[in-house]
């Protein structure tokens, strides 16, 4: 039941004419006098401020599976070897205006911007060059073959046809399906420019891997798989591949023997999965090493790293041993730029597994250094990383920030889940733009309002009760002061920036303060006991609103928030719906207030709604009609009424039939009450559906989209027919 209603689910989405927009200035476009061809087939060109640009939905007609998801609004299109590139796409329009649009444009994986014709998406050549070799000759532009591809795998057949992509600079593969034995790489090694490979695979198929070597061209492969192949550890073929720059190998098996990298003489840049390995010796004779990220493992001994010179990035996390042995040695790397160390610690927040951090002093020339949940308690040895510009100390044991304070070049610091109280250090941090000081002891904030350059500021989780000293940062785009103690925002802040606010979880009874915050697009204030919403009459842009678990009366100002697409106001005391009425909003919750009459938003059922089924507590919804059946089969087959939503399907109300050899058609009648469903189950509804299936699923019926799906108090829907096959 629940594949036939997904199934359903999906085929009824549709492109709504409502396009939410990036409330951008206008952009004129025109169609192109120059000649355009995709694969030596004409396609229509356009110009955008004298930019070429394609009308990406006529790839359709060039090769191009293209699917759309109403949901995350999102046009997804995928290189399909068996279609034609037929051709035949016209221009759609002539000239006309154009905005940069909400619309995710997926292209073979790589995400391209777009703009909005209103019903199509023009997307620039400039920002497809990634995907498709494109060039101008004998005066007319070329797109021509694919430069990147990801494709699913599901028969050996799949990779043959890439034979003939002799463009192809970089694939990915996600192999499912194959027996074992019948995957073969080799064929690629006649891409003459294919350099870089990236496999997801069964493991079940780990053993079809080996044909990779015959493709010695590549200087990039990543291998992981879906399952764990504990069965699987011979990867010496990988010394074949002796152009290899970067190497990525996710497999959780401790028996793999890495000798085969001593004889990737080019390699630069490693990636590897030690899962319970407890040796890293292997990596002694990797001199040329400049990148490694080492995640898992038991080794305690960290001598080897010390010996790789000339390292500029470490990473080292989820290595779950009590004792981290010469970790010291780490200062020999003195060109090391990024660092990042986590131990796994969530899991045990009292693991120490190194005493104190004192020989970082020595890796003067970090600009990112990250240690999380390693136990640290003094972090004063960095104040001698003059160049740091990235910081995160989250999940320590720091109670004193201090030494961060002479860290003049930090541009981003991380300080979450850890006990220190005082910030005051933070002040002299001129080029600070992004501070998270949540999950801590700090009550007051006021001195960051010294740091101009501050775009984000994240405190959630904190003990501060008041930000009447927090105030006018020119550049602050990002605010969290959710879980905190704030009982009033005092005086109008002064964040001409500011575009998302986060105030949940605090004490408000007034949100007056926000009076001013003309560029706010989020706004979330669930859970105070905020009674007015008429601060917000001078945030036109504002786009998201939470607002659940509040005193709210009155929705009137909505109707002054014209860009508002997201609106959530459950378990407030709003009794009218009247404003929303001509509304169109992708996320609607109004569950829990006490509403009378819901028909103002009777007509804005797509997205994500969350509102009761019923008008009335006493309501009903009853539909009644005929099942027709093959007479020569008996069995019990259930009559269903399916909520589908963006998100969800909710049995709401079921009806068994048992049916008898020589009867063919039954009549039933099936009923939904306000009490026979929970209120989770009205979240999101988009469709009520009518199935009838048997139930050994042997025979079902077409999905039925109930008409009635916004009623009154009594509702009857009769005269449905539903048929088995």
């Amino acid at each position: 039941m629940k594949r036939l209603i997904s199934a359903f689910a999906i085929c009824i989405l549709f492109v709504t004419l409502f396009s939410a927009l990036a409330f951008a200035d206008s952009k004129s476009y025109t169609v192109s006098p120059q000649a355009a061809y995709f694969k030596d087939v004409p396609i229509p060109l356009y110009e955008i401020d004298g930019e070429k640009a394609i009308m990406i939905e006529d790839l359709e007609k060039y090769g191009y599976n293209m699917s759309w998801s109403d949901f995350s609004r999102t046009t997804t299109l995928d290189f399909n070897s068996e279609k034609t590139v037929a051709g035949g796409a016209l221009p759609r329009y002539t000239d006309g205006n154009i905005y940069e649009s909400d619309i995710s444009i997926y292209v073979n994986s790589k995400g391209v911007p777009s703009f909005n014709t209103g019903g199509y998406s023009l997307v620039r050549l400039s920002d497809l060059s990634e995907v498709f070799a494109i060039s101008e000759r004998d005066g007319a532009v070329h797109i021509d073959a694919e430069k990147y591809l990801q494709l699913l795998v599901s028969s050996p057949v799949d990779i043959q046809k890439l034979a003939n992509s002799k463009g192809l600079e970089s694939l990915s593969l996600v192999i499912q399906g194959p027996q074992r034995g019948d995957i073969n790489f080799s064929g690629l090694s006649q891409l003459p420019n294919l350099r870089e490979l990236d496999i997801f695979i069964d493991s079940n198929l780990a053993e079809c891997l080996e044909s990779i070597k015959d493709i010695r061209q590549l200087e990039s492969l990543s291998i992981s798989f879906s399952s764990m192949p504990f069965d699987y550890a011979g990867y010496d073929w990988i010394e074949s591949l002796t152009s290899l720059k970067k190497l990525s190998l996710h497999t959780p098996n401790e028996n793999i023997s890495y000798g085969f990298l001593s004889k990737l003489p080019l390699l630069e840049d490693l990636s590897i999965d030690l899962f319970n390995n407890k040796d890293i010796s292997f990596l002694e004779n990797l001199k040329g090493l400049k990148r490694l990220e080492i995640d898992g493992g038991l080794y305690e001994d960290f001598s080897t790293l010390g010996k790789l010179d000339k390292l500029r990035d470490l990473t080292l996390t989820d290595n779950y041993t009590s004792k981290y042995n010469k970790i010291e040695t780490i200062a020999n790397m003195k060109a090391l730029e990024n660092l990042r160390i986590e131990s796994g610690g969530m899991i045990d927040p009292e693991r120490k597994p190194f005493d104190g951090i004192d020989w970082i002093g020595n890796l003067t020339e970090l600009k990112n250094l990250w240690i999380r949940t390693c136990g640290v308690q003094d972090i004063s040895p960095v104040s001698n990383l003059q160049k740091l510009e990235s910081a995160d100390f989250g999940y320590n044991k720091i109670s004193d920030i201090k030494p961060v304070g002479s860290l003049k070049n930090l541009t981003t610091l991380k300080l979450m889940g850890n006990p220190f109280s005082d910030v005051s250090a933070l002040s002299s941090l001129s080029k600070l733009e992004e501070v998270y000081i949540g999950q801590s002891d700090v009550s007051d904030i006021s001195v960051l309002s010294n740091l101009k350059k501050l775009k984000t500021v994240s405190a959630p989780y904190a003990q501060i009760s008041s930000i009447e000293g927090f105030n006018n940062l020119p550049e602050l785009k990002s605010l969290d002061l959710s879980v905190n103690a704030i009982k009033r925002i005092g005086s109008p802040k002064i964040f001409p920036s500011l575009e998302e606010l986060d105030m949940s979880y605090n004490q408000l009874s007034s949100i007056d303060g926000l009076s001013n915050l003309k560029s706010l697009k989020k706004l979330n204030i669930s859970s105070n006991s905020v009674y007015s919403l008429a601060p917000l009459a001078n945030t036109p842009l504002l786009e998201e609103f939470s607002a659940d678990k509040n005193k709210l009366v009155s929705l009137s100002l909505i109707e002054k928030l014209p860009a508002l697409k997201i609106l959530s106001i459950q378990n407030n005391s709003v009794s009218s719906l009247e404003p929303l009425r001509n509304r169109h909003f992708e996320q609607l919750n109004i569950l829990d207030n006490p509403v009378k009459d819901y028909s103002p938003v009777y007509d804005m059922y797509y997205g994500n709604i969350a509102m009761p089924l019923l008008d009335d507590r006493d309501g009903s919804y009853t539909v009644k009609g005929t099942l027709i059946a093959d007479p020569e089969k008996a069995s019990t087959v259930n009559i269903s009424i399916m909520a589908i939503g963006a998100r969800n399907e909710t049995l709401l109300a079921q009806q068994p039939i048992q049916m008898s050899a020589g009867t063919k058609n039954y009549d039933f009648t099936i009923q939904i009450k306000n009490s026979s469903y929970s209120k989770s189950s009205a979240y999101s509804v988009n469709w009520l559906v009518l199935t009838a299936e048997s139930q050994d699923s042997s025979l079902v019926s077409q999905p039925y989209l109930l008409e009635k799906i916004r009623f009154g108090k009594q509702v009857v829907e009769e005269g449905i027919v539903l048929q088995l096959k």
